[in-house]
């Protein structure tokens, strides 16, 4: 009877956990990002006069402030690209045609019956009335994306106002829940949480910090090389790098893709696009698992073993969360390991 109950209680308190998914998702985002603006605050909160309401709201705006910068950078970035947008892809045709001409003659050197045919794709007037066409035939696709994209917003915004809550009220949640466990269990409850709280708000910001040095790289790369729109191409590089596992060569295609545009030279847009790619193995592969390390106290081999085990075991979301739960658990484990060990010798001292 005991195991038919709990069998029966697990499939329930699964099917609740389906139904609320999206939000505990949202609640989730909210509180992750709340853990990783925790040290900010707290480090404005000691080194300053103001108290923590004050330093939660003076770091909002600091994050505000630089949103604002930041969308005005990019939107002159984006005027100014504008204007030479069109003769870039002009000359991306026209360096598209050159290539097929010279693939053509060399096969047809060769005898072999093939002809390629991709000058006529690439018109940037034909591919607007293929586009068009397919937004006119498929009504229904372009208002689900719209309101895919509207709900997402809006999802991150209140993921932004949750973590406010959870900035401010974070220490009364968590009182609360430790009032569900015994008296007798307080610390070591009380250690799981910080150890949890800890684990994904560095991991979270260790991410953040390999998207932003990627990201800047790639700016300072494409600015050297006379391309307008690297503002943009260096913002999209690096939000595409928080994709984990597909993230890296999906970072690659909007630096290649201003290259191609804006940068007439072939040879300048392959030294480009290589330097990108080795410092993106090295950001990746080399500072990343040091980043990662140092917020999580991870080597950098179990930081790769805990995505690659959290992707076979999750798919995308756990090769997000591999690292921080292998991180929490070990932790947890030391912890408890050490106390055991401590309880062990005690009678003998």
């Amino acid at each position: 009877m005991c195991a038919s109950a709990i069998v029966f209680i697990g499939g329930a308190v699964l099917q609740l956990v389906d139904r609320i998914a999206s939000v505990l998702a949202v609640f989730f985002g909210g509180w992750l990002i709340a853990s990783a603006l925790e040290p900010g605050v707290s480090w404005l909160s000691r080194h300053s006069r103001l108290r923590r309401q004050s330093a939660i709201v003076a770091t909002y705006l600091a994050i505000l402030a630089i949103l604002l910068l930041a969308w005005t950078a990019l939107s002159a970035s984006f005027s100014g690209a504008s204007s030479g947008l069109r003769p870039g892809i002009d000359a991306l045709q026209l360096r598209a045609i050159q290539l097929e001409e010279a693939v053509n003659l060399w096969l047809a050197e060769r005898g072999l019956s093939i002809h390629l045919d991709v000058g006529s794709s690439l018109n940037p007037d034909s591919l607007a009335r293929q586009a068009l066409a397919q937004v006119v035939a498929a009504p229904w696709d372009a208002l689900a994306f719209a309101s895919s994209a509207t709900g997402a917003f809006a999802g991150i915004g209140l993921m932004l106002l949750l973590s406010v809550y959870f900035l401010t009220g974070g220490p009364q949640l968590a009182e609360l829940l430790l009032g569900l466990f015994p008296e007798r269990m307080d610390d070591e409850a009380r250690f799981i949480l910080c150890t949890i709280h800890d684990a994904f708000g560095g991991f979270f910001r260790s991410q953040a910090a390999q998207a932003v040095i990627f990201g800047g790289g790639t700016w300072v790369c494409l600015a050297l090389a006379h391309v307008e729109a690297a503002p943009i191409a260096a913002v999209a590089a690096g939000l595409l790098l928080l994709i984990p596992m597909v993230g890296a060569p999906l970072a690659m295609v909007p630096p290649l893709l201003a290259m191609l545009i804006w940068q007439p030279s072939a040879s300048v847009t392959v030294f480009v696009v290589v330097i990108l790619a080795v410092f993106q193995a090295l950001v990746l592969n080399v500072l990343g698992p040091r980043l990662v390390g140092r917020q999580l106290g991870l080597p950098p081999l179990l930081v790769l073993f805990g995505i690659l085990i959290g992707a076979q075991l999750g798919g995308l979301w756990g090769a997000v969360l591999g690292v921080p739960t292998l991180s929490a658990a070990m932790t947890t484990l030391t912890h408890f390991r050490g106390k055991a060990g401590a309880r062990a010798s005690a009678p003998g001292q």
